[in-house]
């Protein structure tokens, strides 16, 4: 099930700019979401998405880093965080 709380928040801050670690880190826990509901919202909201440096963000055509996939490794710095 999506998180709409989540997607919300995402959509508020994302009106103000791109979406950098601290202010994604914040959402999150004032959201209680997991990191797999930051990735299910990101790919729900058409967002963009870059590892390096760390950016979420509105674009007409979606893009995802080829990394996106492995922050669902458990031994990722951005899952432990």
């Amino acid at each position: 099930m999506p998180n709409k709380t989540l997607e919300n928040a995402l959509k508020e801050q994302l009106e103000k700019g791109c979406l950098k670690y601290p202010e994604l880190r914040k959402i999150r826990t004032e959201c209680n979401a997991t990191i797999m509901d930051i990735l299910r919202a990101i790919v729900s909201l058409n967002l963009s998405f870059f590892r390096a440096p760390f950016m979420v963000q509105k674009c007409d055509k979606p893009i995802f880093c080829e990394e996106l996939i492995s922050l669902t490794n458990p031994e990722s710095e951005i899952v432990n965080s």
